[in-house]
C-alpha cells in the first residue's frame, strides 16, 4: 500500500465504488490497512471535508470530494472530442455506446449514448467503474497492457474471482477487440475495442458498443469491428493529445474568477 497521501487518494478512490455509508471495517478490508491506520487517514480526510463521519452509521465521501470530482473530470475539452465520436458510433450502429478511462486496475465509463427507448438507458451510468477483469470494456484494455502490468492486476484478484486467461488475454490483442456475454450486466451483450497512444500503444481507454441478448448476436457484434475501429482510430490521438503520457495539451482552468463574475455580456455569449 502506498504511503503518506496516496493513501488518502487511495481510500477515496476505493469509498467512491462502495455503498455508503460505509463503516471503518470495510473499508480498512478494501484498502489493505489495519483499522487504526485507516481510522487516521480518515480522519484527517474528515477534517478537511473530503469525508464525513456520520457515528455508528460510518463514513461518506464529503462534499469536498464530490465538488473535486467535478472539476476533475468528465472536463469540457475532453467531452467536447469525445461525444461527438461517441454518439456517431451509437447512431450509426443504432444501439448503445460508450467510452471508458482506464483508473489503475479499473476503468471508469466517462461518456455514454444509450439506445433510445431501452431498457440500457439505465445502465449506462457516467462515473460506473468496473475491474478490467470484466466485461469488454476492461478486457481490451487488460490486453493491451505491457505484460508485468498485467500480471500485477491477474495476482492481485482475489482467489474467489475469475479472471481472464493469459491465452484469452493474447487472443484479444490479436483481434483486436474483446467480447461479453453478460459479466457486468445480466443479458447484456458487448464489442470493445481500446484505444490507443499512438506514440507507444499505451491503452488511455475503449470504446464499447452494447445491447440486450435478444437484440445483439454475436455475429452482429463482430460486424461492427470495423467501424469501432474507424471510431477508435478518430478518437485516440484525440484522446492522447489531452490525457496521454505524451500530451502536450493545454486544458482551461474551471475556476470562475471575480472579474468573470462582473462582465456583463450575455451568458450564452460566454464559453461556459
Amino acid at each position: 500500500m502506498a504511503e503518506g497521501p496516496m493513501r488518502g487518494l487511495r481510500i477515496l478512490e476505493l469509498m467512491s465504488g462502495m455503498e455508503q455509508p460505509v463503516s471503518l471495517r470495510a473499508v480498512a478490508a478494501r484498502v489493505g490497512l489495519s483499522q487504526s491506520q485507516t481510522f487516521r487517514i480518515l480522519k484527517l480526510l474528515e477534517e478537511d471535508g473530503y469525508v464525513d463521519h456520520l457515528g455508528r452509521s460510518g463514513y461518506r465521501l464529503g462534499s469536498r470530494a464530490v465538488a473535486l470530482s467535478f472539476l476533475l473530470g468528465p472536463r469540457p475539452t475532453l467531452l467536447r472530442v469525445v461525444q461527438p465520436v461517441v454518439a456517431r458510433l451509437a447512431a450509426t450502429t443504432a444501439e448503445s455506446a460508450a467510452m471508458h478511462l482506464r483508473s489503475g486496475a479499473n476503468r471508469v465509463l466517462v461518456a455514454g449514448i444509450p439506445k433510445p427507448n431501452s431498457p440500457l438507458r439505465e445502465t449506462v451510468a457516467l462515473g460506473e467503474r468496473a475491474p478490467l477483469t470484466s466485461g469488454c470494456g476492461g478486457l481490451v484494455i487488460l490486453a493491451h497492457l505491457p505484460a508485468e502490468q498485467q500480471e500485477a492486476i491477474l495476482t492481485a484478484q482475489p482467489a474467489t474471482e475469475r479472471y481472464p486467461s493469459r491465452e484469452t488475454l493474447s487472443r484479444i490483442r490479436e483481434q483486436g477487440h474483446a467480447l461479453s456475454f453478460g459479466e457486468n450486466h445480466p443479458g447484456v451483450w458487448g464489442i470493445a475495442v481500446a484505444l490507443l497512444d499512438p506514440t507507444d500503444g499505451t491503452p488511455l481507454g475503449s470504446l464499447t458498443v452494447a445491447s440486450l441478448e435478444e437484440q445483439l448476436a454475436e455475429t452482429r457484434m463482430s460486424l461492427f469491428s470495423g467501424l469501432m475501429h474507424a471510431a477508435g482510430h478518430e478518437l485516440a490521438p484525440r484522446l492522447a493529445a489531452l490525457l496521454g503520457p505524451h500530451s502536450r495539451g493545454r486544458l482551461s482552468a474551471l475556476d470562475v474568477t471575480v472579474q468573470q463574475l462582473l462582465h456583463t455580456e450575455p451568458i450564452g455569449e460566454r464559453d461556459v
